[in-house]
């Protein structure tokens, strides 16, 4: 299937609202009262879609991803816990997000090194670039 990309312009109403350039309603078969999802991009970029039921699955995963990212931050950056500790943690994480939660790590934790992302994501250290690519995260030291 071939990606078409539009670019157009829209403005944000008085109330928070924005009304889709025709051309886009058109292509993307966008009707009155369909449900996006909507991504916003720090600073200042959004992503929308048209919402699916994966959707619900999919935010029940994002949420989990932040707890155990807010776990292993908390765990690395305690002075306190010896590094077989922070490995029982890190070992807690399901195989199945590990990789999101090594990225999300190594995004957002200065203390976070290519072989802490590693054993974040139960990868070996030559894989870390490639892993946080993926999760659109560029690796300083690749």
């Amino acid at each position: 299937m071939a990606m078409v990309s539009v670019r157009e312009r829209a403005t944000v109403g008085q109330d928070g609202s924005v009304k889709l350039p025709e051309r886009v309603r058109k292509m993307g078969s966008f009707q009155e009262g369909d449900e996006l999802v909507i991504w916003w991009l720090p600073p200042d970029e959004i992503v929308m879609r048209k919402a699916r039921e994966q959707d619900e699955k999919e935010s029940a995963a994002a949420v989990q991803v932040m707890e155990w990212v807010r776990k292993v931050n908390v765990a690395i950056n305690d002075e306190t816990l010896t590094s077989e500790e922070r490995m029982e943690l890190i070992n807690g994480i399901p195989a199945p997000l590990r990789h999101a939660v090594a990225a999300k790590c190594y995004r957002t934790n200065e203390n976070i090194t290519f072989g802490w992302t590693a054993a974040i994501a139960g990868v070996l250290s030559f894989e870390v670039p490639d892993l946080l690519r993926a999760h659109g995260v560029e690796p300083e030291f690749a």
